[in-house]
């Protein structure tokens, strides 16, 4: 049996969606086992409308704990981690089944997005911007995610479970892994995503994604020195030229020679996304694209906001239990 684990946040709007995905499966030896986190919607009574078992919080814990209480109560020898927000595909647990029963020595399998729910532009966005970076991952990784994720139960009690803080649990996850334990890619048993649809709720998230990520990589330092499951280099030299370009801009003002390295910053950053904009351009349109040039400029912006505040996080707090 494999068990279904998902968390549940306020998650009214997409939680029905996730579910009939999960009961739409083609694999039937499954159980599914929400654990409502203190939700202030309607979530817990969309639940109960399902054949799952219910973890009700009184307090609101995080995922690392709901994940983990949920882990607590599943019968399967195998756990899968899926979030409230992304739908699954009727092949995606007999994918996990499948590869476990062939390879013996891999603890975790996770996996992509394979798509976006959302049909709004800055959902879209985010969906291929986080392919690009995805698509190059395959094989064996040091690193998961937990939107699509299966472990082996056992391991998963033998390490620990998740991290019961709220920063990056996933990735903790997998740096408990003993050596002798693998993670796999499965770069072809995606899950579609409910992405960000408004700029206030893109902008808080990347926010906390960077700011964790940053603290994740001070307090773990030999991550950067193993290969992750996304290209690094790509993304420091965007935000090199993208800081280069937002402080070139008022200088601009006081010399004229800074209009030139304003000019060159932006033309790097035009080479350096030219791989993904021509993907936008081929498979949506040319409009998308050109928005996509100046919005690749305001993604930098807030990672650039992000990178500070994870300094600070990391200055002010890296006594605290992270």
């Amino acid at each position: 049996m494999i068990s279904v684990i998902i968390p549940v946040y306020n998650a009214a709007r997409t939680l029905s969606n996730c579910l009939d995905s999960i009961f739409n499966l083609d694999y039937t030896d499954f159980e599914v086992i929400i654990v409502n986190d203190c939700s202030t919607d309607n979530s817990l009574d969309i639940a109960k409308q399902y054949n799952v078992k219910i973890i009700n919080h009184e307090k609101n814990f995080g995922p690392g704990v709901a994940r983990n209480n949920g882990a607590k109560i599943a019968n399967g020898s195998i756990l899968a981690f899926t979030d409230s927000d992304c739908e699954v595909p009727r092949d995606w647990l007999r994918k996990f089944e499948d590869f476990f029963k062939k390879n013996q020595d891999v603890a975790i399998i996770t996996g992509p997005y394979s798509k976006s729910v959302e049909t709004k532009f800055i959902s879209i966005f985010q969906h291929y911007d986080i392919s690009r970076f995805q698509e190059r991952t395959s094989g064996f990784i040091n690193t998961c995610t937990s939107c699509n994720l299966a472990c082996k139960k056992d391991i998963f009690f033998e390490i620990g479970g998740f991290s019961e803080t709220w920063i990056n649990e996933d990735w903790r996850l997998a740096f408990k892994l003993p050596k002798q334990y693998k993670i796999y890619w499965h770069k072809e048993n995606g899950v579609a995503h409910n992405y960000r649809a408004t700029f206030k709720s893109y902008f808080k998230q990347q926010i906390s994604w960077v700011s964790t990520t940053i603290m994740v990589y001070l307090l773990y330092p030999h991550i950067l020195i193993k290969s992750a499951s996304f290209s690094k280099r790509d993304v420091v030299l965007d935000l090199f030229f993208s800081s280069l370009f937002f402080v070139t801009i008022p200088l601009i003002f006081f010399k004229f020679y800074f209009l030139w390295i304003l000019i060159f910053s932006f033309i790097i950053l035009f080479l350096l996304n030219l791989n993904f904009l021509n993907k936008i351009r081929k498979e949506i349109s040319l409009k998308f694209t050109v928005y996509s040039i100046f919005f690749v400029l305001i993604r930098n912006f807030i990672w650039i906001l992000g990178i500070i505040k994870g300094l600070k996080l990391y200055i002010f707090k890296r006594n605290c239990n992270y």
